[in-house]
Formats: structure tokens, sequence, C-alpha cells
């Protein structure tokens, strides 16, 4: 019983740190924790369907494109910022283009917003997306994600929706939580 608790154990942190990165060049031009990026490009495809598979209770409205809610031009832009900010963070972060490999995304987003008292209200999002890690325009590695979506504590959204503070700002929000772990596997990159 013991040996099966830690090989149970090990299959779970091995599977817990494994990259869903596929690296296309060998050897690869990536040095772990040492490479510097930057964000070349990000298309962002508002979508719908993704959300019935992660949540089933959620309100889909089509296209996404609401009154105070940035369309795919606009979240295209702020997924870039908040990638670009977090890879500054982590010091890997490069404005010279000629001295860094560039990330490119090509992201599918379903926004989830309630109807809630004849107001729209922010519910999550379901998103996928690939991404390449380009150096002189060839791809280095490449990613592509199958959906995925902010978890919740069960009273969370409860709790927004009484305050009234449920709308775009949370969005931005629940984006950076989903960022920083893409911008984390990009950063354990390499060798």
């Amino acid at each position: 019983m013991k040996k099966l608790l830690i090989i149970t154990c090990f299959i779970f942190i091995a599977s817990c740190s494994s990259n869903s990165f596929t690296y296309l060049q060998k050897p690869t031009p990536i040095v772990k924790n040492q490479t510097h990026y930057y964000v070349s490009n990000v298309n962002v495809k508002f979508v719908e369907g993704k959300a019935k598979k992660l949540e089933g209770n959620a309100i889909s409205f089509k296209r996404g494109q609401y009154p105070g809610y940035p369309n795919e031009k606009e979240m295209a832009s702020i997924i870039k910022d908040i990638i670009n900010q977090d890879l500054k963070d982590l010091n890997i972060y490069s404005g010279n283009k000629n001295n860094s490999l560039n990330i490119s995304l090509e992201i599918e987003y379903e926004r989830l917003l309630n109807d809630t008292f004849s107001n729209l209200s922010y519910h999550n999002f379901a998103m996928s997306h690939k991404a390449k890690i380009l150096k002189d325009g060839k791809v280095v590695a490449e990613s592509n994600s199958k959906d995925y979506t902010v978890k919740r504590f069960p009273f969370e959204l409860l709790i927004r929706a009484s305050s009234g503070n449920n709308g775009p700002q949370n969005e931005v929000k629940d984006l950076k939580k989903v960022l920083k772990g893409l911008v984390k596997e990009i950063y354990n990159l390499g060798n």
C-alpha cells in the first residue's frame, strides 16, 4: 500500500510539472529561466460553445461584444500587455527584438455573461490558445492548449454579484490569473 501511495504521488508530481510546449528545433536555442522574450502578435477570436464543456450553468452570449467590455482587438492588446508585464516581473522580457525570441498567440475566447436583474454581469470565460515561440521567424517551440477557464470558490460569484462589482475589471483580473500560468510555462522552457 505504501508503494502504491509513493507511485501515485510521483505520477501526480510529474504530471503537474509537465510543460505543454513541444520543441521543434533541436538543440533548442531556449535557455531555461534566461532566454528573453517579447510578445510580437496576439490574435483573439470570440467563439461560442467552449463554456458548455466547462460550465453548464452559465449563459453565453453571441460573439462577446457588449458595451463596456473589450472587443477582439482590445482583448488582444490587454492580453499582450498582461503577458509582457509578467515577462518583466520574471526578468525575461526584452524590448530589443533583435536579441530575444518572440511569442505569437492565437486565442479562441468565449466570454460568459449573466443577465441578472436586467443587467449584464461578468461570469467567467473559456479559452484555448496556440502559442508559438519564434527565433528569426522560425518556430522553435509551440503549444496547443485545450479549453480552460478560471476555477472559482462556490460563493465567489454570488459575493461579486451582490456587491455590484462584477464587470469588465473582473474579466481582466481573471485573465491575469490564467495567463500567469502560460508565462510560467514559457519561463521554464529550455535546458
